[in-house]
């Protein structure tokens, strides 16, 4: 932020360009710290333009004075809208010219970097000299960006973008020389030749902007001088034993070609071969590309090449001498590879060097196969007796490849045959052998990997996973059993409590219905004679008193009709207890057929409608809804002055329901008497309702018609299911 800040301050700050910044010497800019260049200063640089080449179309070049060089970058400058001068005056810019610029100062991802705003030039100078570069500066990046001179041998000359890539070898290490390509430039003449090389060294450096090897920016083509020429041929190069490529030598390792004969084990074209002699292998690194097979006997003249644990060729050409059938490959147990490091005696290489890159055969139990799709290769893990290697087929399958390792599964014996790759763990001193770690092969086709034994169906995988699939379902059946057996537990108690039930309303029922018999002929032969009998004593008092007072009179006549009305209800009651023993179940017949005998109520002025699926009901429901039913229709009669009642009884799955609606004048439920002047009617429907397990609800008002609406669950309703408290069937409502 702080950054950004300071490149608008430039932006719009003239007075600190040209005019006002003090000329800053690149050497001064190169000891500033990260940090320091972080916060973008403001300098003013002059110096002269070393090199542009191919890098122009990027933005970028080098600029050096008297103290030092320093990278400007001009993609930079434009992105960040730093640059305020004409976009295309970078592109007219060329080595040789002085320019002035002014601008700010970034970190860099390696060194810091010149962002300019503008740039004038000031005129033409010839290139810095380049002078004779200390080796141990160039290679630890201490004289970058100066132009510097220096000799060494080209390993390599490939093509890189639009430039020629050297690799020149100092003896002290290896660089990379990018050249401008030109037609006086024979890239293959420069293979194996001494060359001087003059250019602006640069670096190599990774992710972290951390050193990691040279390289040096070439001007023009005439820079790279030729001081002695390769061989005409390669192959004159001196030979050497494949066990003693980069063995002791007096004058010390040569930088030039070497010639080494074997026969070939391995090979993917463009890229590498192993060549195979007695008891020795080497990795060849080379872009030829056929025609080899394996078996092949050849000739590889390269530049010895020591960055792993044991030496190899690079940028080797290859010349065929035969074929054959190639090296038998060695069988050995990867343990013995990594076992049998022991040096007789200290300081003295040790046998299992040898195996790196040999031909061998191993035997094992296969762990796993991984497959490339996109490349058609594929990597096997085996256990080789206790100790794990891996197979790299690297792209190397056909179809039938293909279907051959499909038919592999972990488990498989199998006998896999490839070049041993010996990885080293890092010596703790510069002098210390390096102790192998693990051994990977590197297979040559799918005919490598022969299976001894196909895998078991149970690998200890699918045992694992049977057993963990039979410990659920054993888990799950005991689960089930366990409920299966709580539920029975369950549904026998509850059919105990069923039978417990049916039998009590067997015995409940057979009691009610003799005690209602009992209750009925008590009530015909007892009180019901009583009444009579009370009525004709009235009627005889009357007849034999000779003057009655007109008061007593009427008492005498209030009493008589009182027990005739008496006389009616029990007899009406009594009719009711024996219909409803008599009939089959019908609810609604029985209903009519009460109204029809009520000697008192107006002709068929009862109507009974039917709603739903009529289902049976128990007797003393039936009995105390037919009473309920006398009681409503004799108010609406006799208080109403209702010319119809209608009774709907309304069926449906969760209760009955029976409504009694008239026609008559209504009245106050709010203020009608109760059991204290003697009306019991309405408290007994109450009562009766709240008995059988039911609701009453009674909607009337004075002028208008009343209804009277009774619920009753079906559960206590049905007669299968009778629940209704034991002592509203065996003790009938008392007013």
């Amino acid at each position: 932020m702080c950054g950004r800040v300071i490149v608008l301050v430039l932006l719009w700050c003239p007075a600190l360009f040209a005019q006002e910044l003090p000329l800053t010497r690149i050497a001064d800019v190169r000891v500033m710290s990260r940090a320091a260049l972080s916060e973008h200063p403001a300098v003013r640089i002059r110096g002269v333009i070393t090199w542009i080449g191919s890098m122009t179309t990027r933005g970028a070049l080098t600029v050096q004075d008297d103290s030092g060089g320093i990278w400007v970058n001009f993609e930079w400058a434009r992105e960040r809208h730093v640059w305020k001068g004409d976009t295309a005056m970078p592109d007219s810019l060329r080595e040789g010219l002085e320019i002035e610029m002014v601008g700010v100062l970034d970190p860099g991802g390696f060194a810091p970097v010149m962002v300019p705003a503008s740039v004038r030039v000031v005129g033409e100078k010839p290139l810095p000299v380049a002078l004779p570069a200390s080796l141990s500066r160039l290679m630890n990046g201490a004289d970058g960006l100066l132009r510097v001179e220096l000799n060494g041998v080209v390993q390599s000359c490939l093509p890189f973008d639009n430039l020629w890539r050297l690799r020149v070898d100092t003896g002290l290490g290896y660089f990379f020389v990018h050249v401008p390509r030109s037609e006086g430039l024979n890239p293959a003449s420069l293979e194996d030749a001494v060359v001087r090389v003059s250019g602006v060294a640069s670096t190599v450096f990774n992710a972290r902007g951390e050193f990691v090897r040279p390289r040096l920016f070439v001007t023009q083509a005439t820079d790279v001088v030729i001081e002695k020429d390769a061989p005409a041929d390669p192959f004159s190069a001196p030979k050497v034993e494949l066990a003693g490529l980069a063995a002791f030598a007096p004058e010390g390792r040569s930088l030039h070609r070497c010639r080494v004969e074997g026969v070939v084990s391995y090979f993917v074209p463009g890229a590498l071969l192993y060549l195979q002699g007695e008891g020795c292998a080497v990795r060849v690194r080379t872009s030829a590309t056929g025609p080899l097979r394996l078996g092949d006997r050849v000739e590889a003249s390269g530049f010895i090449e020591n960055d792993g644990p044991v030496a190899g060729l690079s940028g080797a050409l290859i010349r065929r001498l035969g074929s054959g059938a190639g090296p038998q490959p060695l069988g050995i147990e990867i343990a013995e590879i990594l076992n049998t490091f022991n040096p007789s005696q200290p300081r003295q290489p040790g046998k299992p060097r040898d195996y790196d890159g040999l031909l061998i055969s191993v035997t094992g139990h296969l762990l796993s196969v991984r497959r490339d799709l996109d490349h058609g290769g594929a990597w096997l893990v085996v256990d080789c007796a206790g100790t794990v290697t891996t197979a790299n087929l690297d792209g190397k399958t056909d179809s039938d490849g293909a279907d051959q390792l499909q038919a592999l599964r972990p488990g498989s014996r199998v006998r896999v045959t490839g070049v041993a790759l010996v990885r080293h763990e890092a010596p703790q001193l510069a002098s210390d052998f390096a102790k192998p770690t693990r051994v990977e092969l590197l297979l040559r086709g799918a005919q490598d990997v022969t299976m001894l034994q196909a895998a078991s169906l149970w690998t200890p995988q699918r045992l694992g996973i049977a057993l963990a699939i039979a410990s659920v379902v054993i888990v799950v059946s005991l689960m089930w059993i366990f409920a299966l057996r709580r539920l029975v537990r369950q549904r026998s108690a509850r059919l105990e409590e069923v039978m417990r039930t049916h039998r009590d309303s067997e015995l409940e029922f057979h009691a009610v219905r003799q005690e209602r018999q009992r209750l009925a002929a008590d009530l015909h032969d007892g009180v019901q004679q009583l009444i009579a009998g009370a009525a004709y004593r009235l009627e005889a008092a009357a007849v034999h008193l000779e003057e009655i007072p007109p008061a007593v009179q009427t008492e005498f006549a209030a009493a008589r009709s009182a027990l005739v009305r008496a006389q009616t209800s029990l007899r009406e009651s009594v009719a009711g207890l024996a219909l409803v023993e008599g009939e089959s179940g019908d609810f609604a017949a029985l209903i009519s057929h009460a109204a029809r005998t009520m000697e008192h109520w107006p002709r068929a002025a009862v109507v009974v409608r039917v709603e739903g699926e009529p289902f049976p009901l128990s007797r003393h429901v039936m009995g105390s809804l037919l009473l309920l039913m006398q009681e409503a229709a004799g108010n609406a009669f006799k208080h109403g002055q209702a010319r119809q009642v209608i009774v709907v009884l309304a069926y449906d799955a969760e209760a009955l329901e029976m409504r009694v609606e008239d026609d008559g004048g209504g009245f106050d439920p709010a203020a009608a008497p109760g059991t204290g002047s003697g009306h019991f009617g309405l408290e007994s429907m109450r009562h009766r309702m709240k008995w059988l397990g039911g609701s009453v609800e009674i909607a009337s008002h004075p002028g208008a018609a009343t209804r009277v609406r009774i619920r009753l669950p079906r559960g206590l309703a049905q007669a299968a299911e009778s629940a209704a408290p034991a002592d509203a069937i065996a003790s009938p409502p008392t007013p």
